[in-house]
């Protein structure tokens, strides 16, 4: 029997609205926090913690199974790209990778970052920390259609069970048109 354990990691929490400009008085006291603030300052201590925690999980997941394939929920961008400066990436986000990673990489699972909107900009950033692949995917020009982390709790089975019949319908039609 062959066991499939899919891993999903919740690292960089990014709250601003687009990329800081370099000089900014508001790039400096994010990377840099007053003392009193620290302690509020989600991003200075949240993603080690969170990367011990997941490294932890990690030690206990490969006593059972080791994953097929692993996400890092990232939502990083929006429609017009990144929500975050390649420098703060660097930064924030790409050193807590890179203990993450090499240990996946040892069980020879995909690293999959699952990131909203258009991660063009971001692609040779992920692919330097060894990230192999990008959530949503298009295709032939479009979204293909999911939920987004679940299904809202006001959503009714007969509601869903509509999302999934249309869905199978438009999915079908397209992979009809398709050219292989």
């Amino acid at each position: 029997m062959t066991r499939i354990l899919m891993l999903t990691f919740f690292l960089g929490l990014l709250l601003h609205t687009g990329p800081v400009r370099a000089g900014d008085e508001l790039e400096k006291v994010f990377a840099n926090p007053p003392e009193s603030a620290r302690a509020r300052c989600y991003w200075w201590w949240l993603n080690q913690d969170l990367t011990d925690f997941n490294l932890r999980i990690l030690d206990q997941a490969e006593k059972t199974c080791v994953p097929t394939f692993v996400t890092i929920a990232e939502d990083m961008t929006y429609n017009h790209g990144p929500m975050i400066s390649e420098k703060h990436f660097d930064e924030f986000i790409a050193p807590y990778y890179r203990q993450i990673i090499p240990r996946l990489q040892e069980w020879n699972a995909p690293v999959i970052v699952d990131t909203d909107g258009d991660v063009t900009q971001m692609v040779p950033w992920l692919a330097r920390e060894g990230i192999s692949g990008v959530l949503p995917l298009m295709k032939s020009g479009g979204f293909i259609p999911s939920v987004d982390h679940q299904t809202p709790p006001h959503v009714t089975i007969d509601q869903y069970r509509v999302f999934r019949r249309l869905l199978d319908e438009y999915t079908s039609a397209v992979d009809s048109n398709c050219v292989s």
